[in-house]
């Protein structure tokens, strides 16, 4: 059981990291852009596929990182979760699970943290 939960979790995680990138670059061009309007423009790297700037560029990899760090997080939730549900009631498989949870749940605070930090500084940048 342990094995077949590691595979499948890892498989999940392979096939999700292979899909998130194209999502992201998906999300970060359509905010870039300003909508389908601006996509047309000249001269203004909309639709070209490339960030215009350094603080797109910025919040394009910040996007990825947080979107992949969000996955990891919660895939490590539903981890611990299986390892709770299946310890038995030993107090030492309880209590790593229980550590997981707290330790990615943590991880979702800071990246989200992360994301309003980074957000407000390239905002308030001249």
């Amino acid at each position: 059981m342990k094995y077949l939960s590691k595979t499948l979790i890892i498989t999940l995680s392979i096939l999700f990291s292979m899909a998130i990138p194209s999502m992201a670059y998906a999300a970060s061009n359509d905010s870039i852009c300003n909508g389908i309007g601006a996509a047309t423009s000249a001269g203004s790297g909309c639709g070209s596929g490339q960030p215009t700037s350094l603080n797109h560029t910025i919040t394009y990899v910040v996007n990825i990182l947080s979107i992949i760090g969000g996955i990891m997080a919660v895939f490590a939730i539903v981890y611990a979760g299986l390892r709770f549900v299946l310890s038995g009631g030993e107090s030492a498989n309880v209590g790593a699970a229980k550590n997981t949870i707290l330790y990615a749940a943590i991880g979702l605070v800071v990246i989200g943290l992360a994301q309003i930090i980074v957000h407000f500084v390239l905002n308030h940048l001249p």
